[in-house]
């Protein structure tokens, strides 16, 4: 006997059959679900069995229905629901995963089928969890592939939970047990656990989508044992050739030629292997898989949203029609609203009321509130159950009315009891991209500085602009700079100026055309917002641009390096930026190079760097020795510590600062022209 049916007996009602007639009879039922009672009863027992949690969670007003009828509040039950689900898993087929929301992949036999490439090795090997674990991973979706998984083949238990207590009250006594915490249970205290004697006899791993808080031991290593995915970047090769031996269609997906742009998807977009399949399957379909780099538009939501459109109508016309017409509109807007209010959405979740507050267009219409009372008019002289359902549905706030269109397509889906998010996660970034990039490519330097104050931002913001500069010039930010430059109209508006000097810079660095005008004006407008208080003297920008570990173009380094740049390209210099004292403090730059992507920002730098180091250091007797060490920190990083990076560094590059570093070693060897 399963939890639903206790809940019928208790309330006097002898079956499923019997609660499915009593519900389909009731004059709330609403018009919208055709169903026969005999296929709902089947519906009432499946639930009580711990399956078809999302046909319910998508059909707010028969959970209300049952609540009803089994004499429990609609919450309760809804959550009740949610926790089944939880607890149990969602899944149509126990022994398969469905890999991508179009149905471009074969699905995964779970207990037969490999993983795909990128997870952590020690996970398919739980007879190896000899130390309690614990896997920091943002990509849910992986975490929960990996639990069915193992749980199909037998040996481990797979238990998912919004909280730790949530977790522990359902662990077994002995075995191997994968366990994954929502981000609700981020703030929980994890130090009880380590001494946890219900833990003694187990082998457990903790998925969670926030990093182990809960100390270290005398030796200062965490208490329990940390365990990293790998960076899907290093597999993506692997990925394409798992991707293409599950197509459906007899040709492959994915080009094996294009690495790059799957590289540049992977990373723009993903957290971890299972997202990255359903991404690059569904862009693939797109067309949109080709080029050295991935950029989001517009047109790729709404193609995307066409298909899945075409895949929901087989089984709801009503939403595959409004996925089809009004989707891309309404997740663009929302977006809009995300970016404005600063919200950090990705791996987080909202609670349904916040998404409701976000969607634009709220409350009731005029002319639904006329329908409304026209339709409750009719009623009364014909079938009042009817219009009864009319009235309601016409007087549903209109932000409710999209909130429900967006759960039925699966486009907002609960991460936990309280919290939604967009999905699937990679579409979700992807709409943040394009709506970042409307902004960027807008014609106000305010709302382009706006969004340089949130952390999560800074680098992305910069990016865009700084590809803009280096693909089509500076004309355009200049002249938004040159707009709003007298005086700087709010600490927004600083901020775009101090992102036109430091791209204008980097773009130098990386070789790009800029002229002397264009870098005239980012040189003044920068030297106007200057405080005290950098290195060797040197003043700092005004705005602080991300945090030391989310900045890597934002870094103070990067910002003395774009001056270098200017300086040493037009002969700009100045006693607030003197040229002499800015190479001191490019110390720093090869650990800000170390983060970037930029190929020809990296090798660029590099190259200056040398130069500036021979035209001081020689010519001064060797008077700046932290110059020196910032060079051959720079030739460390590239020879020793770049790994697979130092292919992108031009050879000629390489033997600039190799002289260099024989000239500092020799400072009476004359500087090598270069």
């Amino acid at each position: 006997m399963g939890w639903l049916e206790e809940a019928w007996l208790a309330a006097g009602i002898r079956s499923a059959n019997e609660l499915a007639a009593r519900m389909t009879g009731d004059p709330a039922w609403p018009e919208t679900v055709k169903i026969k009672p005999r296929s709902f009863g089947n519906r009432l027992r499946a639930l009580d069995q711990h399956k078809g949690h999302e046909w319910w969670e998508r059909r707010a007003a028969l959970i209300s229905l049952l609540a009803a009828q089994i004499q429990r509040e609609p919450e309760d039950l809804k959550n009740a629901i949610a926790e089944d689900r939880r607890f149990f898993g969602e899944t149509t087929d126990a022994t398969r995963w469905e890999l991508d929301r179009l149905g471009l992949l074969y699905p995964l036999r779970l207990g037969k089928d490999e993983l795909p490439p990128g997870l952590p090795d020690f996970l398919a090997r739980p007879g190896r969890w000899y130390i309690t674990t614990w896997w920091q991973a943002t990509d849910r979706r992986s975490c929960e592939l990996v639990g069915r998984w193992l749980a199909a083949r037998g040996g481990v238990h797979f238990l998912t939970g919004d909280t730790w207590d949530e977790v522990k009250g359902a662990l077994p006594r002995e075995g191997a047990v994968l366990a994954l915490l929502a981000a609700d249970a981020r703030d929980a205290d994890f130090v009880d656990a380590v001494e946890d004697p219900a833990l003694d006899l187990l082998k457990i791993c903790v998925a969670a989508p926030f990093p182990w808080g809960a100390g270290s031991d005398d030796n200062g290593d965490p208490l329990w044992a940390n365990l990293e995915s790998k960076p899907l970047v290093r597999v993506t090769r692997d990925l394409v050739e798992w991707i293409n031996a599950r197509t459906r269609s007899r040709e492959p997906l994915l080009d094996p030629a294009t690495p790059e742009t799957v590289a540049s998807i992977v990373e723009q977009l993903c957290d971890g292997p299972v997202e990255a399949v359903d991404a690059l399957v569904s862009l693939a379909d797109l067309g949109a898989v080709t080029g050295d780099r991935f950029e989001a538009r517009a047109q790729h939501l709404r193609a995307y949203l066409e298909r899945l459109a075409a895949r929901l109508s087989s089984t709801n016309d009503r939403v595959a029609a409004w996925v089809a017409s009004d989707a891309a509109d309404v997740l663009l807007g929302l977006m809009r609203e995300l970016v404005g209010a600063g919200l950090d959405f990705i791996g987080q979740g909202l609670p349904r009321e916040r998404w409701a507050a976000l969607i634009p267009g709220r409350g009731v219409s005029p002319e639904n509130i006329a329908r409304a009372r026209a339709r409750a008019a009719a009623g009364k002289k014909g079938k009042p159950r009817n219009a009864l359902r009319a009235v309601e549905e016409l007087l549903e706030p209109a932000e409710l009315q999209t909130l429900g269109m967006l759960e039925d397509a699966g486009l907002l889906t609960r991460t936990s009891a309280r919290l939604l998010e967009l999905s699937p996660r990679w579409l979700g970034r992807l709409v943040h991209r394009v709506t970042i990039r409307e902004i960027v490519n807008g014609q106000s330097a305010s709302d382009i500085g706006a969004l340089l104050f949130q952390d999560t931002l800074v680098e992305l913001v910069l990016e865009l602009l700084l590809d803009e500069v280096v693909t089509q010039g500076a004309a355009r930010l200049i002249g938004l700079a040159r707009r709003f430059s007298n005086p700087p109209s709010d600490t927004n508006t600083t901020a775009f100026h101090e992102a036109c000097f430091r791209v204008l810079g980097l773009a130098c660095v990386e070789g790009s055309e800029i002229t002397k005008s264009e870098a005239r004006t980012a040189w003044k407008l920068q030297l106007r917002t200057l405080i005290p208080g950098g290195p060797a003297g040197l003043p700092l920008p005004a705005v602080v641009l991300g945090t030391p570990t989310t900045v890597r173009l934002g870094s103070d380094a990067m910002f003395y390096l774009a001056a270098s740049a200017l300086s040493l390209a037009f002969d700009f210099d100045d006693p607030r930026l003197p040229r002499d004292q800015l190479q001191v403090a490019l110390a720093g730059a090869p650990n800000a190079l170390a983060r970037t992507t930029r190929d020809a920002l990296r090798s660029g730098a590099l190259g200056l760097i040398a130069r500036l180091t021979q035209s001081i250091v020689f010519s001064k007797g060797g008077q700046f020795p932290d110059l020196a060490g910032a060079s051959l920190a720079a030739v460390v990083y590239v020879l020793v510590g770049g790994g697979d990076k130092i292919r992108n560094v031009p050879p000629a590059t390489l033997q600039l600062v190799l002289d260099t570093v024989d000239g500092i070693a020799d400072p009476e060897r004359p500087p090598v022209s270069g």
